[in-house]
């Protein structure tokens, strides 16, 4: 009895010492793991800032790490210009035939009687063709330029950086941050413009276009997964949605109202 007791002793006695070893390296991995899950960055379409440190991240840093992703997605998006410039030959031909059945006395009845009927206005119909053009660019920056915000906002609040008594930090940050990343992105595209021979009224638009519209999706980005959170909604679900909608339409309507704008301004009245 005395000899199983022993026995037992020593067996418990063995168990406790590997334990004891077992624990150091248990605590090492586990600190290891929740290291690597802090190093994971924010933002869906790359170039987000680190979830760890989106507090005292730089509004100066965010614009830099950003503007290069967005550059870069940008010239990716300049071939969507290219390819509807691929069919201006036959869009220009529709305009010349309604320009000069639109000169004829009396109009064809299968016509409407406001066509134009001088070539300045014809004129000004294709300026507004080569202004379609970048439609789709711009509204695919705007997606880029938001998804980069919302993925950065959602990290933060997930990783407790950030709460809803934040909100007004966080919104102002990113709508400084939108406003020096659309004027970064705004200088960029001047090469490109010059090499697709924009023409100077298109150009300033297109230009003028880029840092309201960076700012609109930047603002929308920050403020929707607050405003979810506040009405008892799923932000991770609701607001990249309702974001990339909201600017698809707001981004439109502002570039068309700079557009014409510009274009008074030029003397060409629209």
């Amino acid at each position: 009895m005395k000899e199983t007791i022993r026995a037992l002793r020593a067996e418990c006695s063995s168990l406790k010492k590997k334990l004891a070893a077992a624990e150091p390296s248990s605590s090492s991995s586990t600190s290891a793991a929740a290291a690597a899950v802090a190093a994971v960055p924010a933002g869906g379409h790359g170039g987000g800032s680190p979830v760890d440190d989106y507090v005292n991240t730089s509004i100066l840093h965010l614009v830099i790490s950003r503007g290069g992703w967005l550059t870069l997605f940008l010239m990716s998006l300049s071939l969507t210009a290219a390819v509807m410039g691929g069919f201006e030959h036959t869009l220009e031909k529709h305009i010349e035939l309604c320009r000069f059945v639109s000169l004829q006395r009396p109009y064809p009845p299968y016509l409407p009687t406001h066509l134009p009927t001088c070539p300045r206005a014809h004129h000004h119909h294709l300026l507004l063709l080569r202004a379609a053009y970048f439609v789709p660019l711009l509204i695919g920056h705007g997606g880029n330029a938001g998804g980069q915000t919302v993925g950065t906002v959602l990290g933060a609040m997930a990783s407790g950086q950030v709460d809803q008594r934040d909100w007004r930090k966080v919104i102002t940050k990113e709508t400084i941050t939108g406003l020096g990343t659309g004027c970064l992105l705004s200088l960029t595209t001047i090469p490109l413009l010059h090499v697709m021979k924009i023409s100077k009224h298109v150009s300033v638009a297109i230009m003028a276009t880029m840092p309201a519209l960076t700012v609109i999706a930047a603002l929308l980005a920050a403020a929707l997964p607050f405003a979810c959170r506040a009405v008892g909604g799923d932000p991770t679900v609701i607001a990249a949605p309702a974001m990339t909608t909201l600017v698809d339409v707001g981004g439109l309507l502002v570039y068309f109202m700079i557009a014409r704008l510009v274009f008074t301004a030029f003397g060409l009245e629209m």
